[in-house]
Parts: structure tokens; sequence; C-alpha cells
């Protein structure tokens, strides 16, 4: 098994590693081509080795399609995040969310000049949540994921799947609708592509990680 970090196309300097994609079907070009990647898969096929990539659920980067549309007030965009027009709300929310980057990132809520709102950016202030309470989100995510499975992705590393549901009044974390949508997107996966395998993140508490193997 050969387990790519994230190779998909990121703004310089404002990357984290690569988790923070502006364009989920781009290699980044420092790596090359999705025709490189595809020779890539072939010549592993060929070795009796399987491909792992990362795809990165949770949040988008701010230099993404959706985001850019979004900076420009389209309210079908808009709804892919978590928009807020003053510190109500946010200042609500982190009475409860813990802070991911205290030090580098203090703070889960990020403004926003172009619509003079605040958006939702628990990990870095360039890394966008999405919403998943939004069922367009779903579906584009979705997409994407069965667009790595047509390339011949063996694995799908999920990154950080613990924090894909938002709620206030709680961490925002390990919540039961998080683990509804990790269910259903393997049921998706298990229907469409089966030859696909996923693998979650353990990024969180040994007594949560237990619940992602179930919980009935």
């Amino acid at each position: 098994l050969l387990h790519l970090m994230p190779i998909f196309e990121s703004p310089a300097n404002e990357s984290d590693g690569g988790y923070a994609v502006s364009d989920f079907r781009k290699v980044d070009a420092r790596f090359g081509t999705l025709q490189d990647l595809q020779q890539l898969q072939q010549t592993l096929q060929q070795r009796g080795m399987y491909m792992m990539l990362d795809i990165v659920l949770n949040h988008t980067s701010h230099r993404h399609e959706w985001a850019e549309k979004a900076k420009q007030g389209d309210p079908f965009y808009k709804d892919f995040f978590y928009f807020f027009p003053d510190r109500t709300l946010p200042d609500q929310y982190e009475q409860t969310m813990p802070e991911i980057f205290p030090e580098s990132a203090p703070g889960s809520f990020t403004w926003v000049p172009e619509l003079n709102e605040w958006v939702m950016t628990v990990f870095h202030n360039y890394q966008w949540d999405l919403n998943y309470s939004n069922p367009a989100v779903l579906v584009a995510m979705l997409d994407t994921i069965f667009f790595y499975a047509n390339l011949g992705v063996d694995v799908l590393r999920i990154d950080a799947p613990a924090f894909i549901w938002k709620q206030l009044g709680t961490t925002s974390q390990n919540l039961p609708q998080a683990h509804v949508l990790l269910r259903l997107i393997k049921l998706c996966v298990q229907t469409a592509t089966p030859g696909m395998a996923l693998l979650g993140e353990a990024i969180v508490a040994p007594a949560e990680i237990m619940k992602y193997f179930g919980t009935d």
C-alpha cells in the first residue's frame, strides 16, 4: 500500500500541508498531473500494490471555487459554509468549541471583508468549514469521492471525520450526526464503488474512536 499525502491543488503559504484544498480535481503542479497520478495507479496495480489518497471532507481552502463564489455573494455557495452577520452566534459557538491551534490560529471564526460577515474556520483562517446541514454539500463531496474512485484509488483516507457536523452548545466533534454522515458515505461507496475502501483519521480519544466501529 502506498499512501500519498495530500497531492491536490492548494495555495502556497496557505496549504496546511495540502489539507487546504483549492481544487479537489487538480493535482498540485509541484507533483504532476492527473495523468501522472493515473499512470502511478496503473504501475502500482501491475506490482500488486494499492494506492491510498487523502480526502478533506471538513473544509476547503478559501481559494476554492465554492468559497470564491461565496465571497461574490452567490447565495447557493454561501450556503456551502457557515456565515454569520455578527459575533453573536460565533461567540456562543466558541463557549463550547475547543480551539484546535490556539497559538497559531486562535478562535474558530474569520472575518470576510468581501461580505462583512464571519465564516467558521475551525482549523486555520484560510480553511472554511463545509456546512453539511446543506444537502448540496454532501452531494458535491460524494461526487468528489466518486471522482477519486474513477481514477482507480483503492483506499480513501478521510481527514478529520470527527469535525464534519457542527452544533451550537457542543464541542462540534464526534456528534451523532457525524456518525450518520459517515455511515451514509460508506453505504454510497459500498453500493457504487465497492472496490474502494474508506479509512478514517484517528484524531480523537480512544473512548470516542470506538464509536466509529459502530454504536449499536
